[in-house]
């Protein structure tokens, strides 16, 4: 091989490998972005544990999914906190032995679930407190479409660690029903992803490369690999309209009735 060939080479190899890191950054950056906004849910009335998105930082309004929250009046909710060496605190048991303490540094929050849709397996969370630097995550004006890429956090319970991150590709946007093991009828409009999810990861938030809310985590196939499905943001835009008015329609979710 002359050097001139040698030289297009390794220019190819450079690029690319220029490429690779760029998108990993991306990525990076998606994540350390989406974090803030992101919440782990403990739900003691019914022993179950998700995830959740702030997706109203005036209201303190975090959407997950039904399945997290059930009948629960109440839930649990916790941000994302760091310890003094500036590290990510990602177990899980540091959160639950320390939860007065983040109550008090405003990093947990008590949260009444005033919305629920259980056709759309989707829930809304008020919290009474909210940290100051918490935005909202924007929800998408455009829905995604086969091929793009999307990113999400969860909180696997089989994982050893909080805030875990999840890289896919969109494989088709459908009607979908389904039922979930506990009698549960879900019929809603659902990203068909490539992202592995686990319990506990449900009701994460999904976004695009823009950092825009697409969707939140709710279910995967038990019989495909990588067939998960993410119910998707012009549901959860549906919610939102809904809990802005004054008298809902016929037929939409129905407010919690207890206070905090």
């Amino acid at each position: 091989m002359n050097a001139t060939k040698n030289n297009l080479l390794a220019a190819a190899v450079m690029t690319a490998l220029s490429l690779l890191g760029s998108a990993a950054s991306a990525d990076s950056n998606i994540y350390e972005n989406l974090l803030d906004s992101s919440v782990w849910i403990v739900n003691e009335t019914e022993g179950s544990r998700g995830s959740g998105v702030v997706v109203d930082a005036e209201r303190r309004l975090v959407v997950t999914n039904y399945h997290v929250v059930g009948e629960a009046s109440h839930t649990d909710v916790y941000f994302s906190a760091y310890d003094e060496d500036s590290r990510l605190v990602t177990d899980r048991a540091t959160y639950r032995s320390n939860h007065n303490t983040l109550r008090q540094m405003g990093m947990a929050a008590r949260g009444k679930v005033v919305g629920t849709w259980k056709k759309r397996d989707l829930a809304l969370i008020q919290l009474d407190t909210l940290p100051e630097d918490v935005r909202g995550v924007k929800l998408a004006d455009s829905p995604v479409k086969p091929g793009e890429a999307i990113h999400s956090i969860g909180n696997p319970g089989l994982s050893d660690s909080l805030w875990v991150y999840s890289p896919g590709r969109v494989r088709q946007v459908h009607q979908k029903a389904w039922s979930f093991s506990d009698g549960q009828e879900v019929d809603s409009r659902v990203i068909q992803t490539s992202s592995p999810i686990n319990p506990g990861d449900s009701g994460g938030p999904v976004v695009n490369s823009a950092g825009e809310l697409v969707g939140v985590m709710s279910a995967s196939s038990t019989t495909a690999r990588l067939m998960t499905y993410a119910i998707e943001a012009s549901e959860i835009r549906e919610l939102l309209d809904w809990y802005n008015k004054e008298h809902p329609d016929a037929g939409a979710p129905q407010l919690a009735s207890s206070g905090y």
